[in-house]
């Protein structure tokens, strides 16, 4: 898995979750949990979460401001729903 799908997981599991353990990660990606706390150090200096003893929390800012790589797949099913109902809108009204 490539660091940047790591660091949207991790994201993502902070945005549902609200914490994340370094051996959690660890057993998810199968690297070690030095490699899982480097990834957790960068992410700290972006100020996109907080390291706690043992794993990370979210921060306001995690929530706030997302990564364009997470949103763009959040909430993927609700969007396509909403284009949909957009093209028969549209569709329809070519019509009259």
């Amino acid at each position: 898995m490539a660091a940047e799908e790591r660091r949207k997981y991790i994201l993502s599991t902070l945005e549902q979750y609200g914490s994340v353990t370094v051996s959690e990660l660890s057993e998810h990606f199968g690297i070690s949990e030095v490699s899982v706390r480097k990834l957790l150090i960068s992410l700290e200096q972006d100020s996109l979460l907080q390291r706690t003893w043992g794993g990370a929390v979210r921060t306001a800012r995690t929530t706030a401001e997302l990564p364009y790589q997470v949103r763009e797949s959040k909430y993927l099913q609700e969007k396509m729903a909403i284009a949909r109902a957009c093209l028969l809108y549209t569709s329809d009204a070519a019509d009259e």
